[in-house]
């Protein structure tokens, strides 16, 4: 406030002469027509008689001094929040809400009506509309639901009643994954150091997989080599022939090819932490190879890779250190094979007398009802004459130890313990229509009581394919067997509980490095294992 001659003025602020920046005498600013001019002009005139007793002084150096001395004291313009609060002034809120409330006064009582029966006609249609939709979703949902349940109950009914389609839906060799990568690319899956490797079966199939080579010196000396070079070929042949080197043959579940992700990371895993040689084909019908597939058939295809990698292995004095590695179905597959050869290595020179085959019959009455009985071109038999003088001729390479991850009893409990299955496992008559459906056996639990080489069987607890107790009863089989027949080699069955793995993780784990070092070391060297509970 500003005291005049009978007159008072509201400034702007407090402080302030009504010029926000003054930087010069306002007197010079009046000369120019400036609005401080006039500020100080008007001040001067009203201060004028209040100044009057006072010692005279010139109107513009007291209008100066006036101003300078009230602008110099005015805080700074407010900003912000502040500066918008001020332009609108404390009781703006107040007075838009009373124009409000008198324009509502104004509307007349049936435009409000109006107004109020729109609003909920819009709200009513908003939930029309959002209830169609779920509706719609609703149906969706079922129709999808329809839609698999109709092809679950077409798949059992199949798997039940037609022959041709038990081998799709067993297999699954007609899924290719990955679908978009030539199998024969190493490049693409990042296997620089192995070479694409072609076997022949005894009915004329020709199987296709790769040889993978340990990641040590052996690797790098072989990236010296052209690929598909004739040199690069020897190179990994002479390798796999060397007294002091460790092999794997490795035999996959069902399902796509060898090209699968955990499959590629599990061959890498085994020749980088193993310090192996990995050698593994798809089997007839499964990728690139030819045929298709069926029990018997991959019997021979497991019998064929054999005879291909013996044939390089046995060439070094003393042999190669031979390891058969099975996973889920190709568990069986590996078992198949490891009972198969006792028969050639009980021929060769250091033996001069055939092996006793009549043990090779399970006594068990639960394993026979539960493990049907293979095929007859699959059974042992006791060897005659002519095997006898061949298995003299034939080197002396073995299989050292199987390895079996994620093994089932036989092929019926897999079906029946099979996520799939789930629905079905409720239905009194369906375990027993199941079981006598099932035109491939695969009895692994009859399988692994012929077996006469360590065994050891790795399970996670989280497997949702093959349930962990499958995996225990055959291990609890192996040593009943081994017990009653050949009780010195009991400590030669091993058991491997992997509490957080599922079906087809296990080489992410450190204990499944753990495991198969010690394994592997104990045969190699005492020739006797331990049992890991």
């Amino acid at each position: 406030m500003h005291a005049g001659a009978g007159k008072v003025r509201q400034l702007p602020y407090p402080g302030c002469a009504g010029c926000a920046s003054v930087s010069a005498c306002p007197t010079a600013a009046k000369s120019q027509g400036g609005p401080c001019g006039g500020v100080a002009s008007q001040l001067h005139q009203d201060s004028t008689p209040r100044h009057a007793a006072a010692a005279p002084h010139s109107p513009s150096s007291s209008s100066c001094s006036a101003v300078a001395s009230c602008c110099s004291l005015s805080p700074p313009p407010p900003r912000g929040q502040e500066q918008q609060a001020w332009k609108n002034g404390i009781d703006r809120p107040i007075h838009d809400q009373a124009l409000r409330a008198q324009r509502r006064a104004r509307v007349p009582e049936p435009h409000r009506q109006e107004r109020l029966e729109k609003a909920r006609g819009a709200e009513r249609r908003a939930e029309h509309k959002k209830w169609k939709r779920e509706v719609a979703q609703w149906n969706l949902s079922s129709k999808l639901l329809a839609g698999i349940a109709g092809l679950w109950i077409l798949a059992t009914t199949l798997l039940l009643t037609v022959p041709e389609a038990h081998g799709l839906i067993t297999y699954l060799h007609w899924v290719r994954w990955p679908p978009s990568r030539e199998l024969t690319d190493l490049v693409a899956f990042r296997l620089p150091h192995a070479r694409n490797i072609e076997v022949h079966t005894a009915d004329g199939m020709l199987l296709k997989g790769w040889h993978v080579l340990p990641s040590h010196q052996v690797a790098a000396a072989a990236s010296r080599f052209p690929l598909d070079s004739r040199a690069r070929e020897e190179f990994f042949d002479e390798a796999m022939g060397r007294p002091d080197s460790r092999i794997v043959l490795y035999f996959h579940g069902n399902a796509a090819t060898r090209g699968q992700f955990n499959r590629v990371e599990l061959i890498k895993a085994l020749a980088a932490t193993m310090q192996a040689h990995v050698v593994t084909v798809d089997y007839r019908g499964f990728g690139d190879s030819t045929g298709w597939p069926s029990e018997e058939g991959l019997a021979l295809d497991a019998r064929a890779l054999w005879a291909w990698v013996e044939e390089r292995a046995g060439r070094g004095e003393g042999g190669a250190q031979v390891f058969l590695y099975g996973h889920s179905l190709g568990a069986c597959v590996a078992l198949e094979l490891a009972r198969h050869l006792p028969l050639v290595a009980a021929l060769t020179p250091e033996c001069s007398d055939a092996p006793d085959f009549s043990s090779f019959s399970p006594s068990s009455s639960n394993a026979k009802e539960s493990a049907p009985a293979a095929p007859a071109s699959l059974v042992a038999r006791r060897p005659d004459a002519g095997d006898i003088q061949a298995g003299r001729q034939a080197k002396s390479v073995t299989p050292s130890g199987v390895i079996l991850e994620a093994p089932f009893t036989n092929l019926s409990m897999a079906a029946l313990y099979h996520p799939s299955a789930l629905p079905f496992r409720l239905l009194p008559f369906f375990k027993h229509a199941l079981i006598l459906s099932m035109h491939e056996r695969f009895p692994s639990l009859e399988y692994i009581q012929q077996v006469q080489q360590p065994i050891i069987i790795l399970h996670g607890r989280r497997d949702r394919m093959i349930p962990f107790h499958l995996g225990e009863e055959l291990y609890h089989t192996a040593r009943l067997a081994r017990l009653r027949e050949r009780p010195e080699t009991l400590e030669d069955v091993w058991f491997a509980e992997f509490s957080q793995a599922g079906h087809s993780n296990m080489y992410a784990y450190p204990q499944w490095t753990d495991e198969l070092h010690t394994f592997m070391g104990s045969v190699e060297g005492a020739g006797n294992g331990k049992v890991v509970t």
